[in-house]
């Protein structure tokens, strides 16, 4: 029998896993068209791009990170509830999910405090702007960019717990069982592209997959 005191909860965690694949998908947009730079951009040459670009090159960092990541909460809080009889599993999910959301944040503020003094130092013509700008993009992407394995972990935790469970759709559970393995294997340089790739679509189909069902829970 369903607890009707967790059903709210859930339904909000339906909501969440929905707006994680909304969020992946505007970002992406936004990368790819109003904050295209090509790839042989110099570090000088990128910092001026944003800072003539501040207000969307903020904004999108604000939702791809700190955004995603307070909705990611929401959904791992969820989750954790639907596992609650057994207290190991959700607190593993419980775990990886609030160390994933944790890392995805700070990420995006060492993004936006980092590149708010290269703008500043170059503004003021300063010379070590371009190494600011170094430093805070290899932070970025060391603790939430180029390194997918918390995510890919929390991703496996799920999809093995629902495929014991019979809780989603065999498909769901194949589906971020692969994701999550891709994830799991951006560590890796020779892998890193195209797991990262891997990883963010499949999580993509299967936030939506695992949402509607939840929004029926």
């Amino acid at each position: 029998m369903k607890n009707e005191n967790t059903m709210p909860s859930l339904r909000w965690g339906g909501y969440a896993a929905i707006g994680l694949t909304l969020i992946y998908i505007v970002g992406i947009v936004m990368q790819a068209t109003l904050l295209h730079m090509p790839e042989s951009a110099t570090p000088s040459e990128s910092i001026a791009f944003i800072a003539d670009n501040q207000l969307l090159v903020f904004g999108w960092i604000t939702l791809l990170y700190i955004v995603f990541g307070a909705v990611l909460m929401a959904l791992t809080t969820a989750l954790m509830l639907k596992f609650i009889d057994d207290s190991r599993m959700a607190i593993f999910i419980g775990g990886a999910g609030i160390i994933w959301s944790t890392l995805v944040i700070a990420s995006g503020m060492i993004y936006q405090s980092g590149m708010q003094m290269a703008i500043q130092m170059y503004a003021g013509k300063a010379l070590n702007a371009e190494t600011i700008y170094q430093i805070t993009q290899m932070l970025h992407g060391a603790i939430g960019g180029n390194n997918e394995i918390v995510g890919g972990i929390w991703t496996l935790l799920i999809s093995i717990a629902s495929l014991k469970r019979h809780m989603f759709k065999p498909w769901m559970n194949v589906l971020g069982i692969i994701a999550g393995i891709a994830g799991c294997l951006t560590m890796l340089p020779i892998f890193s592209e195209p797991a990262t790739m891997v990883f963010a679509f499949g999580q993509m189909i299967w936030w939506v997959g695992i949402g509607v069902k939840m929004l029926k829970w």
